[in-house]
């Protein structure tokens, strides 16, 4: 896992009862308290994002996996090493010869929809836009809706090659909708309905509303009546 020093505020702590965060320096009486420090730690942290995704690519091309957290305001930082991985991503699947590597995979949480501190510094849900305009042949993107469809998401990831995969998810507490079941079966379709949360009735849907945050949740709803009242068939 590489990123920058947010292992712990990202939540992302339960991976030190795993593996810890490499550390080859001085150590100190507080540093041995934590626990969370070893020469062989698989967590690798710098306040880098140059240095970590440079570090993630080189690591993939052994064969092995990993995954890059930060927070989407300071995912820019490395915009330009994602175009030229993904440009030499769509080369090498031109080339029959050349091994597939494993997919370079970022999480990005403290997204834009929900700030608690430092709003305005920490506001830019433009890398999306940067990975959108990419070949769809080496870009996927994931907005997985609570943590069960996150845990599916990151399995499909992991376990995927020649990808650059980004996942967009906070990393603060929300409603949990899907039991895991639910969630893989939701995430392997890509796309279904949520027979609790609907209200098609059991028919075929001929308009799909969606929408993101509370006010356009209501217009949606709202808008969903009036089609019911105008157009019922």
């Amino acid at each position: 896992m590489f990123g920058p020093d947010e292992t712990t505020s990202n939540r992302l702590n339960a991976l030190y009862e795993a593996t810890k965060k490499t550390w080859l320096a001085e150590y100190f009486p507080e540093d041995a308290d934590e626990g969370e420090l070893a020469t062989d730690g698989r967590v690798m942290e710098m306040l880098s994002e140059h240095t970590l995704e440079g570090w993630l690519e080189g690591y993939l091309l052994t064969g092995r996996h990993g995954f890059f957290a930060s927070y989407e305001s300071f995912i820019h930082v490395i915009d330009s090493m994602i175009n030229q991985h993904a440009k030499w991503l769509e080369k090498c699947n031109e080339l029959p010869w050349r091994a597939k590597v494993s997919s370079l995979n970022l999480l990005i949480t403290a997204l834009v929809w929900r700030q608690d501190h430092n709003g305005f510094t920490h506001q830019d849900p433009g890398f999306l836009d940067v990975v959108a305009n990419k070949s769809p042949d080496v870009t996927r993107i994931y907005l997985p809706p609570d943590a069960n469809s996150l845990l599916s998401v990151a399995d499909h990831c992991l376990r995927s090659v020649n990808y650059i995969n980004v996942i967009v998810a906070d990393k603060q507490v929300h409603l949990q909708y899907l039991d895991m079941d639910a969630a893989i079966q939701h995430c392997t379709k890509g796309a279904g309905i949520w027979n609790w949360a609907s209200n098609d009735q059991g028919a075929e849907p001929d308009v799909v509303m969606a929408s993101c945050g509370d006010i356009p949740t209501f217009e949606s709803l709202a808008a969903t009546a009036l089609l019911r009242q105008h157009l019922p068939t």
